[in-house]
């Protein structure tokens, strides 16, 4: 391979002037990497994350035909749990499947009660302990790796704000558990009366930054969501900081004129290796151009939804800088401010969001004739997904009379007779 680059760009000095053969050069190494990156910039600096696991829980009554609404309420959180979900095998995991969560983990009873579920985020790595598991008893366990012991989320269906049980107040003392939610979560309309029975008990040990309870809608389900976040060591941020070439700054004459002065045809002659020739000529190309253009650092957002403006991003910032202030003086007015913000952001993602797609095809088409760049860009986070890539979607069969297909044999049946037909 190296003795034809050496012979071609022989061959075109002898007729072309060094920047022409320069240009072949480069582009036959950019068919030799087959992966190109439009602007990587210089090498990525050291992402910064906070320390810290969210998790949520919450007695959903029924989860089917609630993922919209419950999609807005968790985002912000590593870990989720639902109770009561109310599913049955008739109901696959690609219909309750949440963007930016892994597939769900579950545990049916039947579509008529019970029934438990588990989200987490793309970054969390979770297992679950089947064998801590019973079989006449409705729960599920995880063990997650950080720097902390275990933290129990239970439905127990025991009113944590009166009297409890010996039992309960027995394996609790025993364990070193304590539950961290003061506020009742279970409303009963029909009785008037609240309760507390959805605690969160984690070891004395844990340290514990934030707890609270999530409103919900009534019309979702009687109770509350609760959630607490732990300084567990895990590192949840998908934000860092990168420097970007600033092509529009660039000095392209002296870029020229540095490119016509270099010697590229010496960077492989004495070199037999293609992959030591790549080395050779990138180093020498890449000093080139951070003597010639300009770089700058940029905050890359990999959760960003596509509805995300900078108002809502400064809000949020100003949410995330009064929780900070809270866990540190942890007074009741700090609390009550990171809280009120904390609402805010919520109304205002929900607003954002509704916005957003119901305008969508009016900003798209605006885009498409003014900005190109960003009509893709909107295009590409509309239709990005953060599932397996060999998570495919239920396929329709035409000789089913267009039934869905949910099985891996039955797609890979409708895609083998597709194949053949075209290829007829």
């Amino acid at each position: 391979m190296i003795s034809r680059f050496k012979l071609c760009i022989r061959k075109l000095y002898r007729t072309f002037s060094n920047l022409i053969a320069f240009y072949i050069l480069l582009l036959c190494l950019l068919i030799i990497c087959g992966d190109i990156e439009p602007n990587p910039g210089p090498e990525r600096t050291q992402a910064y994350s906070e320390k810290t696991l969210s998790i949520f829980h919450c007695n959903i009554r029924n989860l089917r035909n609630k993922l919209n609404y419950i999609a807005d309420i968790i985002e912000d959180y590593n870990v989720v749990f639902f109770t009561e979900t109310h599913l049955d095998s008739n109901i696959t995991d690609y219909d309750i499947s949440i963007t930016e969560f892994q597939t769900p983990v579950r545990k049916d009873r039947n579509s008529h009660g019970g029934g438990i579920i588990m989200y987490f985020k793309n970054n969390v790595h979770i297992i679950r302990r089947q064998d801590l598991e019973h079989d006449e008893i409705e729960s599920m366990w995880f063990e997650l790796k950080t720097k902390l012991r275990s933290i129990l989320y239970r439905d127990l269906n025991k009113n944590f704000m009166s009297d409890l049980p010996s039992n309960i107040r027995d394996v609790s003392f025993i364990n070193g558990l304590i539950n961290i939610i003061d506020k009742a979560t279970h409303f009963d309309t029909g009785t008037s009366s609240s309760s507390l029975l959805d605690p969160i008990l984690v070891p004395y040990s844990i340290p514990v930054l934030d707890k609270d309870t999530i409103p919900i809608d009534r019309g979702i389900s009687d109770n509350d969501g609760t959630y607490d976040t732990i300084d567990c060591g895990f590192s949840k941020s998908r934000t860092y900081i990168r420097s970007i070439w600033d092509y529009k700054r660039g000095e392209y004459d002296l870029m020229k004129q540095k490119v016509l002065n270099t010697n590229w045809e010496n960077l492989i002659s004495d070199v037999r290796d293609v992959n030591v020739a790549a080395t050779n000529f990138t180093n020498t190309f890449i000093n080139i151009a951070s003597v010639c253009i300009p770089t700058r650092e940029v905050t890359i957002r990999c959760d960003d939804k596509v509805w995300f403006d900078s108002n809502l991003r400064r809000e949020t910032r100003k949410r995330d800088r009064l929780r900070k202030f809270f866990i540190l003086s942890s007074s009741a007015s700090a609390e009550h401010k990171y809280k009120q913000q904390r609402n805010k952001v919520d109304n205002l993602k929900k607003q954002a969001k509704k916005h957003f797609y119901a305008t969508i095809n009016e900003n798209l088409d605006e885009l498409k004739v003014a900005n190109s760049k960003q009509y893709w860009k909107t295009i590409y986070m509309l239709i990005k997904s953060d599932r397996p890539s060999h998570d495919i979607p239920p396929l329709r069969d035409q000789d089913q009379n267009f039934n869905l297909a949910y099985e891996g044999t039955e797609k890979s049946e409708i895609l083998n007779k597709y194949f053949c037909s075209i290829s007829n």
